[in-house]
C-alpha cells in the first residue's frame, strides 16, 4: 500500500502514458501527439523541461502550483506547456506559451482516505472540546492560530499539538498589532516546547496514510478543526505585479477534516471553502466565514483570530450543534460518491477542451 495520496512524479512522452489501477488515470495524455508529459510536480528547483516536443504537460498536485518555475520554463520551451492542477488560477498573469487548466484530483485523495480508514457511517461523535488544531512544522500562521486558540479559549477547551520544527525561513512578523502580539506571546509562551496528545513520531509517522486518520480525539471530539494547510499565500507582488497566488491547495489536512464531519476552519490560501461550495459542499456552521473570501494574507488571518475570539463565550456543544446540519452533508456527500461524481464530471469537460485545442 502506497503511503501517500499523490503518486510520485513521472516524466514521460504522451505516448507512453499507460492506465493504472492507482484511480489516478492519465492515460487520455496519450491522445496529445509529440507531447513530453511531468507529472506530480513537487518543487522542481534545477529541473528544466527538455526541448523539441510539440506539446508540454505538467500537473502540480503534491505541493502548490511553482508559477516562478513555469515562468521560467516558458522561456526555455517554445511551445504550449498545458498545466494541470486542483487550483483556480485566478487573476496569475500567465505567459503567453501557458494554458492552465482545473482538473480534480481532490476526489481520489478522499476516496483514498475512505478505504485506509474504513469510513461509512456518520460518526456518533463525543465533544468534548470547542477546537482542534495540528501543528507539526511551525510556520508563521500556524504559529499565530496556535496561540490564539491556546489564549482565546484556552488548552482545557481545545486539542492542540505544537511541534518542534520550526524553519525560520517561514517565520516573520505580520506589521499588524493583534498578530504581531501573538507570535510575541508564542516565541514566551511555547516556542520550543512540543505538545503531542498520542505517540506521534515524526521521524516514522509521518506519512499520509496515518496522518490522514479521521478517528483521533482531534476531530472526534471537537466541534471545528483548524487546518492548518501547508500553504497559505493568496495574495502576491512579484515583479511589481500584484496577483492571486493559484489555489486552494488542499491535503489531507482538510480532507480527513471534512471525512470526520468535523466543521472546517480553513488556515491556508483564500477561497477554499469557495471552491468546495462550487462541487456541491456547504459550510452553513452558524458563524461568520467571510474571511475565505479575503485574498488578503494578513486580513485573512486577523478575520480567523477574531472568530477564534467569538468562541469564547460558545459551549462546544452548540457549537458542534450549529455546525451537523452541514458537516452531515459533505461526509455522506463525499463517502456517497456525490462528490467524485461533481469532480469527474467537471474533469470530462476539461479534458474534451485540452484535447480539442492541443491533440
Amino acid at each position: 500500500m502506497s503511503n501517500l495520496l499523490i503518486p510520485n512524479a513521472t516524466f514521460s512522452e504522451s505516448k507512453d502514458i499507460s492506465t493504472d489501477n492507482s484511480g489516478y488515470d492519465n492515460s487520455w495524455l496519450s491522445k496529445i501527439k509529440n507531447a513530453y508529459t511531468a507529472l506530480y510536480l513537487a518543487w522542481p528547483g534545477d529541473y528544466n523541461l527538455p526541448t523539441g516536443y510539440r506539446v508540454y504537460v505538467v500537473s502540480f498536485y503534491l505541493e502548490a502550483v511553482d508559477i516562478e518555475w513555469l515562468q521560467r520554463q516558458s522561456k526555455l520551451i517554445d511551445a504550449p506547456i498545458i498545466v494541470l492542477s486542483d487550483s483556480n488560477f485566478y487573476n496569475w498573469p500567465t505567459p503567453d506559451n501557458v494554458y492552465c487548466y482545473t482538473h480534480y484530483e481532490w476526489h481520489i485523495q478522499c476516496e483514498k482516505i475512505v478505504r485506509w480508514h474504513n469510513i461509512s457511517d456518520f460518526p456518533n461523535k463525543d465533544i468534548k472540546y470547542k477546537a482542534s488544531a495540528l501543528c507539526n512544522r511551525v510556520t508563521q500562521n500556524k504559529m499565530v492560530i496556535f496561540a490564539a486558540l491556546a489564549e482565546y479559549l484556552g488548552m482545557d477547551n481545545c486539542q492542540l499539538t505544537l511541534g518542534n520544527w520550526i524553519e525560520e525561513k517561514n517565520i516573520h512578523k505580520f506589521g499588524d498589532r493583534t498578530l504581531d502580539n501573538l507570535i510575541n506571546i508564542f516565541d514566551q509562551k511555547y516556542k520550543g516546547k512540543e505538545i503531542r496528545l498520542d505517540d506521534f513520531d515524526n521521524s516514522t509517522d509521518n506519512l499520509q496514510h496515518l496522518t490522514s486518520n479521521p478517528w483521533t480525539s482531534s476531530f472526534q471530539e471537537c466541534a471545528v478543526h483548524f487546518s492548518n494547510e501547508s500553504f497559505h499565500y493568496s495574495h502576491m507582488e512579484i515583479g511589481g505585479k500584484k496577483f492571486t497566488w493559484p489555489g486552494p491547495f488542499l491535503t489531507e489536512k482538510t480532507f480527513k477534516c471534512l471525512l470526520s464531519a468535523t466543521a472546517l476552519i480553513p488556515v491556508g490560501q483564500h477561497d477554499t471553502l469557495g471552491s468546495l461550495r462550487r462541487l456541491g459542499l456547504e459550510f452553513d456552521y452558524g458563524f461568520d466565514t467571510e474571511f475565505d473570501n479575503d485574498v488578503g494574507n494578513i486580513t485573512r488571518t486577523r478575520s480567523i483570530v477574531n472568530l477564534i475570539k467569538s468562541f469564547a463565550d460558545i459551549d462546544a456543544r452548540t457549537m458542534y450543534n450549529n455546525t451537523i446540519a452541514s458537516t452531515k452533508h459533505n461526509f455522506e456527500f463525499i463517502v456517497q460518491g456525490g462528490f467524485s461524481d461533481q469532480c469527474t464530471k467537471h474533469n470530462r469537460d476539461v479534458r474534451e477542451k485540452i484535447l480539442e485545442k492541443f491533440a
